[in-house]
């Protein structure tokens, strides 16, 4: 509870590229809003992802008006299946709340919930990864896809960067310099820094997928220009 005595409550909305959350009162008024890096349940598994859900969550907690403390959090976070008490606690911590007043489900969850009544409707969601979602009548969650970027998740923003550096790549091997004709290779590499491998295999191997799925957006800039980059979109829709 807050000095003055009003309940407040906190969203959490953590994706792979970017983490926004918002603070409510109890009429359902926006007080605050704000973003920090993206973060997903599975880092949990390693003490350096841990540390980062935790600075995350200090980050957040430093930027709430003072008065206006929430005592109910609801975290929808990707990667999140079920359990969770490793991130309850952690988050219940940074908050200085107990632990039962913090609810987590997963993004895609939250995203049906927030759009339809159970029964209501299907989500499709495409955001660094991607997932078809349903909740019925019962409250039971289905889904389809949101395996993760390695097994799939296609049409996601990842998915739409590895498409567009593997056709620059191959093009590059049989052709040497006919990036120059591409104006989404041109886009691409101009974003990371040189047309050159070393530069493309350390942003490939070494960035966070959020951050790789974030080429999806030059990609779409250069639809318009670019018929590989369109062809790109066209698959991803489908």
């Amino acid at each position: 509870m807050s000095a003055s005595n009003k309940s407040y409550g906190l969203g959490i909305d953590a994706g792979g590229t970017e983490t926004r959350w918002a603070l409510a009162d109890a009429n359902n008024d926006i007080i605050a809003t704000g973003s920090v890096a993206g973060l997903t349940a599975l880092l949990m598994a390693t003490d350096a992802g841990h540390g980062r859900m935790r600075d995350a969550m200090a980050s957040i907690a430093g930027a709430l008006p003072v008065t206006q403390w929430p005592d109910k959090i609801c975290a929808g976070m990707t990667g999140f299946s079920d359990g969770g008490d490793d991130i309850r606690r952690l988050i219940a911590s940074a908050f200085k709340i107990d632990q039962s007043g913090v609810a987590l489900h997963s993004d895609i969850e939250v995203a049906c919930l927030d759009l339809f009544a159970p029964g209501g409707g299907y989500v499709v969601y495409a955001g660094t990864g991607s997932i078809a979602a349903f909740i019925d009548a019962d409250g039971k969650f289905h889904r389809a896809g949101g395996h993760g970027v390695i097994l799939d998740d296609a049409g996601g923003g990842f998915w739409i960067a590895i498409e567009a550096l593997q056709h620059i790549w191959r093009n590059e091997d049989e052709k040497p310099g006919v990036w120059r004709a591409s104006p989404m290779a041109g886009a691409i590499f101009e974003k990371l820094g040189g047309e050159d491998w070393p530069r493309t295999r350390e942003f490939v191997y070494h960035r966070e997928r959020g951050e790789i799925g974030k080429l999806a957006l030059i990609v779409a800039a250069s639809a318009n220009e670019d018929p590989i980059a369109m062809d790109i979109l066209r698959r991803a829709g489908g």
